[in-house]
This record gives C-alpha cells, structure tokens and sequence, in this order.
C-alpha cells in the first residue's frame, strides 16, 4: 500500500517529494478483475475481525508472491508474517475496506499519471504477478519512470533482496539529485 499512496503524492501533491520510489504497486487494479478484488479485500477484513490477526498471517503468509520471500530468507520471512500476526485487527480491517478496497485502479488515472512530472523509479518482482501489469503500464505512462525488474522474486522486494533494492534506489535518488534522470519526450508516450 505504500507505493500507491507514494503515486498519490505524486499525483496530488508532487511539490512535496522530490521523487516517487513504487516498489510493488498495483496490486488490484486490474480492471476486469476489480470487482473480485474489492469483495477479496471485504472478505481479508472480515478475516481480520473474525479470526484475528495471528490467523490472517498465517493464510498471508502462504500466498504465492510470499512464496519466493520464504525460500530466499526462511527466518525474515517467518519474522515479517510474526510481526503482521501482532498489528491490530480491527486497524488492519479497516484498512482492507478503507484504503486497499476502495482505491480507484491505476488503469482508471492514465491522463492524470501522464500528467506527472516526479521522477519515478518503479521496482517488481517477476514472481509478484499482481503487479507485473500495473508496473508496465506505469513505466509506459509517467513521463519519468524508470523500470528494476528483480528476478525470481515477490511483492517484499525490500526483505527479499535487501542489498539489490537499496542499491538500485541509492543509484535512482543519487540521479535525481544531480538532475540526470531525464523525462521521456511526451511525444513518445502512448496515447489512449
């Protein structure tokens, strides 16, 4: 949820960040796909409130763009969902109906995104299926973007390739800050 509240600022308030880090985003947007999404997310908060938190991470904890987490880094992967079982269930409800099943899609902001100027470095995982899609799509739209795909990776690509994601964002915020990560020429974006 951070990198699409991080396109947010982008998009809302792009004077207050000097560039947009999206590791992960997306996730959800698909438009064929979002009515199944929203009611996924009503049905993880209602886990939340029913069930609790230490129950949740264990079903989250298994799923398939968690997997590459837990072969890479057994013990990191088993403190993450640890520290998930301990977030407060009721918050964490509420922010699946909220934030996470009532954002609009990505795909639905395509004039707005190409209307921002933010440098963005936009970092996924080949094995994070969810968000393969919306990172092309992002990468061919902001007018700033650069793409990191990680191999035979998921969706924490900050606990799961530690040095790889912090040396590919020191490079990122290193070029903005000396004005050498260019815009792409409007005129090669796609239109439509």
């Amino acid at each position: 949820m951070g990198a699409y509240s991080s396109l947010q600022v982008g998009l809302n308030a792009p004077q207050r960040a000097l560039s947009m880090t999206l590791a992960g985003v997306g996730s959800g947007s698909e438009i064929e796909n979002l009515d199944a999404w929203r009611k996924q997310c009503r049905a993880n908060a209602e886990q939340f409130e029913t069930l609790g938190s230490t129950e949740v991470a264990k079903i989250t904890r298994e799923a398939p763009s968690r997997i590459p987490f837990l072969v890479k880094d057994p013990r990191g992967h088993a403190d993450f969902y640890a520290a998930l079982a301990r977030h407060d269930a009721r918050g964490s409800a509420s922010t699946m109906r909220g934030f996470q099943g009532g954002r609009p899609s990505i795909f639905a902001m395509t004039d707005a995104i190409r209307g921002v100027a933010t440098p963005a470095l936009i970092i996924c995982g080949d094995e994070d299926d969810p968000c393969v899609g919306p990172s092309l799509f992002l990468k061919r739209h902001l007018p700033a973007a650069g793409l990191a795909m990680f191999p035979k990776s998921g969706h924490v690509l900050n606990l799961e390739e530690p040095a790889l994601f912090n040396e590919t964002v020191e490079r990122f915020v290193t070029l903005v800050e000396a004005g050498r990560w260019p815009a792409r020429d409007p005129r090669s974006l796609p239109v439509g």
